[in-house]
């Protein structure tokens, strides 16, 4: 599974505990080996901070897996320049500096 696939993922768990809270809680404690209270699982469904709290954890989550995402490695970096330019020792250099420059943000990618 690739990062994106996760990002959605975890964006899709997110949404469906939101919309469905009931059967997330009923889920979660079948899975624990507890029994649901009812009238307590409903008053939960209900609770505006409960869901908003699932969403914010869902964005610090998918926060991290987006950084991630972007992380370029020095490894990245020259199989790129190796992959572009194998028969030319100053063009894979370029390429190696130019991206580290980019990825360090001292010039920014320009997108044709």
């Amino acid at each position: 599974m690739t990062d994106k696939d996760k990002l959605i993922e975890k964006q899709r768990e997110a949404l469906s505990k939101i919309a469905f809270p009931l059967k997330y809680l009923k889920d979660k404690a079948d899975k624990e080996g507890a029994t649901l209270n009812g009238m307590m699982a409903l008053q939960i469904c209900q609770d505006a901070n409960w869901l908003k709290q699932i969403a914010e954890d869902c964005l610090m989550e998918t926060d991290e897996l987006e950084a991630k995402m972007k992380e370029v490695t020095d490894a990245d970096i020259v199989k790129y320049a190796f992959n572009c330019y194998p028969d030319s020792y100053n063009m894979r250099v370029a390429c190696v500096n130019g991206i580290r420059d980019m990825r360090d943000g001292k010039i920014k990618h320009i997108e044709k």
